[in-house]
């Protein structure tokens, strides 16, 4: 489960973050951490919620930059279980984004070598070829595909189309396929119904999926994932 703003009613109330959560299903959280080079002060709440059972991953934005390992580096300073890069359309219009990706990477594996590293990568990899997907899967990351049926267009792409082009460039990347763990869409035109079936396929395929956000469920979409 993602959440972006750590604060407001409930965001700030830690007990009811980590009992909502537990009640449902979910044993992990990923907080943002970071945007850019600038960190996000919000992830100090990692520590309260790991106390409370949950594990803890931050997430941070990147546009490709400079200084874009700090908020990374800081999050695991503060506790974070491991760590997913969102990777989006900025990053792959750089021309020298496999470089700019490696850079990265290697200043955050520097510091630490064995941490536990995911990317969250935009789904339809034939619409932006360049976007480095191979540089990270080539550092053995797991991929967080952003499966948002409802905002990628309703009935154009579905989740057993964005499902099949993710498979087909697994054939193509070979040894370096990295596992798939996507992210749904708990946002928008996004139903219920529709999101229960999205987990329940997802559970069947891969083992798991995640949603975004937290501040967008209705109680109805926190059933469907319970129940998934």
């Amino acid at each position: 489960m993602w959440i972006w703003y750590l604060s407001g009613a409930e965001g700030g109330n830690l007990d009811a973050i980590a009992e909502k959560a537990l009640a449902h299903g979910v044993s992990w959280v990923a907080i943002k951490a970071g945007d850019g080079a600038f960190p996000w002060w919000q992830f100090s709440g990692a520590a309260g919620l790991k106390a409370r059972g949950l594990k803890v991953y931050s997430w941070t934005y990147h546009y490709g930059g400079d200084g874009e390992e700090s908020p990374v580096i800081k999050a695991f300073e503060l506790g974070s279980d491991g760590h997913i890069f969102d990777i989006e359309a900025e990053f792959a219009h750089l021309p020298d984004a496999p470089l700019r990706a490696t850079q990265l990477l290697a200043s955050v594996l520097a510091r630490y070598p064995e941490a536990a590293l995911a990317y969250a990568p935009l789904p339809v990899i034939d619409n932006f070829p360049g976007l480095p997907y191979e540089t990270f899967n080539g550092k053995g990351l797991l991929a967080l595909p952003q499966f948002y049926t409802k905002e990628l267009g309703v009935g154009e792409y579905t989740l057993e189309r964005l499902m099949g082009i993710w498979e087909r460039w697994q054939a193509n990347w070979a040894m370096r396929a990295p596992a798939i763990y996507p992210i749904l869409q708990g946002y928008g035109q996004q139903t219920a119904a529709n999101l229960g079936a999205e987990m329940r396929c997802c559970v069947q395929r891969y083992g798991g999926a995640s949603v975004w956000a937290w501040h967008t469920l209705t109680d109805d979409m926190w059933s469907a994932i319970r129940d998934a």
